[in-house]
């Protein structure tokens, strides 16, 4: 098997988790910004060009995902390439994607309803205090049930989509073959963390747009190694000559 047949056999493996982690940004990017339509202008740079760059932001963070991904078909040998255990792990992973894919989604919605931006340092500080955020989550919203109904999508979904799933787990590439791919992609990720920052986004008019533009869990993970967050724009403040007057 050439690598150019290793690639096709591990990207037919992780169609199923690409796809849906692809739509399901897509489509959160699309709901934030019909929420947010009365706040946009009709220029094509509020409404287009969030879709261009959050693009790019989606292949960005996937590929780091990927990598993740394939850490399982690296050490799985061949013999056991589309037998039982592989199946088993295969629709496990697939529904438990699903169900955060779905998870991710829904907080990115009710984050965007409060502050109007991707996730970002706060988000990171719901993550480190625990105990408060989840207490007042808990008594914000309807955590159990929405929780329990996205279980149970995420298993149903899994079950419709299993043959689709299960559709990649063979031809196994050779060892050397499925570590030369994963070597790939590994240095796929770094090189596109490595170029890609918010900068991308600066250039649009609209404050709203250059958040539609990004990924949420880019921008979280962002947020945590930054450990900063825009004063100006979360914090009440008053004119710096007044600032400065009062002091």
């Amino acid at each position: 098997m050439t690598f150019a047949q290793s690639v096709g056999a591990f990207f037919r493996r992780l169609k199923p988790f690409i796809l849906l982690f692809l739509l399901t940004q897509f489509l959160v990017r699309l709901a934030l910004t019909l929420v947010s339509a009365k706040d946009l202008s009709f220029h094509p740079a509020d409404w287009l060009v969030p879709f261009f760059t959050g693009f790019w932001f989606d292949i960005v963070t996937l590929l780091p995902i990927l990598v993740v991904f394939l850490l399982f078909p690296l050490l799985l040998p061949v013999s056991w390439a589309g037998k039982r255990f592989d199946r088993a792990v295969g629709l496990s992973g697939f529904a438990i994607f699903l169900f955060l894919m779905v998870v991710q989604g829904v907080s990115e919605y009710f984050f965007w309803d409060e502050f109007t931006t991707r996730f970002n340092f706060i988000a990171v500080d719901y993550l480190v205090y625990t105990q408060e955020v989840i207490q007042n989550i808990m008594e914000s919203y309807p955590v159990v049930p929405l929780l329990a109904g996205i279980g149970l999508l995420a298993v149903g979904g899994a079950y419709l989509l299993r043959r689709q799933v299960k559709a990649g787990f063979a031809p196994h590439p050779p060892f050397m073959k499925r570590l030369a791919v994963f070597a790939t992609i590994t240095g796929m990720a770094a090189a596109g963390v490595l170029v890609t920052s918010d900068s991308i986004t600066r250039p649009m008019p609209s404050a709203i747009a250059r958040e539609l533009g990004g990924n949420g869990l880019y921008g979280l993970v962002s947020a945590f190694f930054s450990n900063e967050i825009d004063f100006v724009n979360f914090y009440r403040t008053i004119p710096e000559k007044q600032a400065a007057e009062r002091t």
